[in-house]
C-alpha cells in the first residue's frame, strides 16, 4: 500500500470517487471526507445534512452529486474547499444516477426522473 488512513467509523455504502487529484468519501452518517489522492492527506471534512447517505457519488459536467436515500441531492464545485453550489429533493432512491448527454437520470423508488435536456 501507498499509504492508509483512518476513516469514519460508521459503515461506507457510497463508493467512493476520485476526481482531479482528490478522494470523496462518505459514510452512512454523513461524514464527507476529501483526501488527496498522492498521499492520503485530509484536505476537508464535513458533515452533510443527507438521510442514510447510500448511493454512490456521480460525476459531471465537473461536478460532483451526491444523493441521500430519502432524495436529498447535493451538487458539489470540486476541490479543496467545500461549496454546495444546489440542493433539490426527489424522492427515495437508492440507484445511483447516470449521465446521457446533457440529461441526468435518475431512479426512484416509484419514478424514473430526466433532469435536463433528454437524449435523442
Amino acid at each position: 500500500a501507498r499509504w492508509t488512513t483512518e476513516l469514519d467509523r460508521a459503515r461506507y455504502h457510497v463508493s467512493p470517487l476520485v476526481h482531479q487529484g482528490l478522494i470523496y468519501s462518505l459514510s452512512v452518517r454523513g461524514a464527507l471526507r476529501v483526501l488527496r489522492a498522492s498521499d492520503g492527506g485530509l484536505v476537508y471534512e464535513k458533515k452533510l445534512d443527507l438521510e442514510r447517505p447510500q448511493v454512490s457519488f456521480a460525476e459531471a459536467g465537473g461536478l460532483v452529486f451526491v444523493f441521500g436515500a430519502e432524495g436529498q441531492a447535493l451538487v458539489l464545485r470540486p476541490g479543496e474547499r467545500f461549496e454546495v453550489i444546489a440542493r433539490n429533493a426527489l424522492g427515495p432512491l437508492r440507484s445511483t444516477p447516470f449521465f446521457h448527454r446533457d440529461a441526468i437520470y435518475v431512479r426512484t423508488h416509484d419514478r424514473l426522473y430526466c433532469v435536463g435536456a433528454p437524449a435523442e
